[in-house]
């Protein structure tokens, strides 16, 4: 299997819509995913395995994943 896009909405630490385009960063092959604590590492992951499985690939319950920075009136 091999991502080629990651779009999320209202999850972990971001507010708003983000986009992350593997293909772009696997140009070379391989790709390092670095940055300060509470930067979103942890919070990518875990969108891949709730994308995938429909969980986070913590213990966070699905509930728990949305941005407490969005806004209240975004809905699915």
């Amino acid at each position: 299997m091999r991502l080629h896009r990651l779009t999320v909405t209202a999850f972990g630490p971001f507010a708003g819509t983000e986009t992350v385009d593997f293909d772009r960063l696997a140009g070379g092959g391989l790709f390092l995913m670095h940055g300060p604590t509470g930067a979103g590492k942890t919070s990518v992951l875990d969108a891949i395995c709730f994308a995938l499985y429909g969980q986070a690939s913590g213990s966070r319950a699905p509930r728990e994943m949305r941005s407490e920075s969005s806004s209240p009136n975004w809905r699915r």
